[in-house]
């Protein structure tokens, strides 16, 4: 399976924060960044997918 998710942020700053994050999140995906917002895809199945939007939310919300 595979999903993506748009994630927006603040500014230039933020951006680099998240995407430093996400190099330490252990799932299959990639990233890429653009403006102020990240596009993530995640490969898997279903509950990796979902555990691993969890954990990339929680991240956003504290940048």
């Amino acid at each position: 399976m595979k999903k993506k998710i748009r994630i927006k942020v603040s500014n230039a700053s933020s951006l680099m924060k998240l995407m430093e994050a996400l190099g330490e999140i252990s799932a299959n995906m990639d990233a890429e960044g653009s403006g102020c917002a990240v596009n993530i895809y995640i490969y898997g199945d279903e509950e990796e997918i979902k555990s691993t939007i969890r954990k990339i939310r929680e991240i956003a919300r504290r940048l």
